[in-house]
């Protein structure tokens, strides 16, 4: 009777070890079974700015799948959580709150354009939770003046891009030059912005014109530009509205040059049109950083083309790891490191400064063409 108690009390103890340790292991403790670090996305995954949504959120996931195979945060992985916000800025606000109070989100990446980030921003802020505002490149700099220390624009604002290529269209010796964009916060900003650029430069834009994006027909606005002979187009055109409207500029003998914000962003069903026709600038896109970032992106997405979007994105994420690796979750040391500049970092967007706002400074543009097959060379 000793023998069979003393057989049977180390089976039992066994099997309540190996219980304890699946308990652990389920519920995220010790070992390799550390809980996770929630990170948000908050972005438009259906709706007219899908393009925009699918971008950012590729280059999110290639970031984070990079960053958990690079050893994670201190042990413990990124996990993220995507909210699509289908265009609405009601649905995001909603969205927002149920990362920050349900899911605990030190982070949010903003892939929506300004006036839906508006909305939620400050109650972010009010939470500490940091936000890398992907997306939005219009007001968003100016309202970080008074919400600063958690908010990080990666983009470059709307009006300096619309006036950086006013100098191009300007310097390139264009005398009748058509100003064009999105009827929405990013193209009210680029447009206007590109028209007192030309203005200050001793030229008025022969037509400033608005479009709604993705409609299937843009004919009354390619013929009333036309209309006005331009020699050259500034145009804040992204996504898949370039499928259209660039074929009906060519149907209208519109056979000026386009000078687009992002060229990378601009899709057409047939690259070949955009040869000697787009032109524009990228961030830091020759960079061996970013043409690393692209090779691992084409291997991970096959089907699809990284963007600007995509970059900023990545580098985002990037960033947030390299702030965490530093200070763990704690939100006033992850801003000081943001702040900082993050001394040393050059990603898929070439180097990263910003100013005590958090707003991108310093950016590397560059002057990029498309070729026949759609790939962007530099502008000699």
């Amino acid at each position: 009777m000793t023998i069979g108690n003393a057989v049977r009390r180390p089976r039992l103890l066994v099997t309540l070890a190996v219980g304890v340790l699946l308990a652990l292991a389920a519920a995220g403790c010790g070992g390799g079974g550390a809980k996770p670090i929630p990170i948000g996305l908050v972005t438009s995954l259906t709706g007219t700015e899908i393009g925009v949504g699918k971008d950012v959120a590729r280059g999110v996931e290639l970031a984070i799948e990079e960053v958990n195979e690079a050893g994670g945060i201190r042990a413990r992985q990124l996990e993220l959580i995507t909210e699509d916000c289908k265009c609405s800025a009601q649905v995001a606000t909603e969205a927002v709150r149920k990362l920050i109070d349900t899911d605990n989100v030190p982070a949010i990446v903003n892939g929506t354009r300004t006036d839906i980030l508006l909305e939620w921003l400050e109650y972010a802020r009010s939470k500490g939770v940091i936000v890398l505002n992907v997306a939005a490149t219009t007001a968003a700099g100016e309202e970080q003046t008074r919400i600063t220390n958690t908010v990080f624009t990666l983009g470059v604002p709307a009006a300096a891009l619309g006036q950086e290529l006013a100098r191009w269209a300007h310097g390139d010796g264009h005398q009748r030059i058509a100003v064009l964009g999105p009827d929405n916060p990013f193209g009210a900003d680029f447009r206007r912005a590109a028209a007192e650029e030309l203005r200050r430069l001793g030229r008025d834009a022969v037509v400033s014109a608005s479009y709604v994006e993705g409609r299937s027909d843009y004919t009354a606005t390619v013929n009333a530009v036309a209309a006005t002979r331009p020699d050259a187009i500034i145009c804040g055109l992204y996504g898949d509205d370039g499928k259209t409207l660039v074929p009906q500029a060519v149907a209208a003998r519109l056979s000026a040059p386009w000078y687009v914000p992002y060229p990378s962003q601009v899709t057409l069903d047939n690259p070949a049109l955009g040869e000697g026709r787009v032109f524009g600038i990228e961030v830091g896109y020759n960079t061996a950083s970013a043409q690393r970032f692209r090779k691992r992106f084409a291997a991970r997405f096959p089907h699809a083309r990284p963007t600007a979007w995509s970059a900023f994105s990545h580098d985002g994420i990037w960033l947030l790891a390299q702030a965490m690796r530093q200070q763990g979750e704690n939100t006033k040391a992850l801003a000081a490191v943001f702040i900082r500049g993050a001394p040393g970092y050059s990603g898929a967007s070439g180097r990263i400064e910003f100013n005590e706002q958090g707003v991108r400074i310093n950016p590397l543009l560059e002057r990029l063409r498309m070729t026949r097959t759609g790939d962007l060379v530099p502008v000699e």
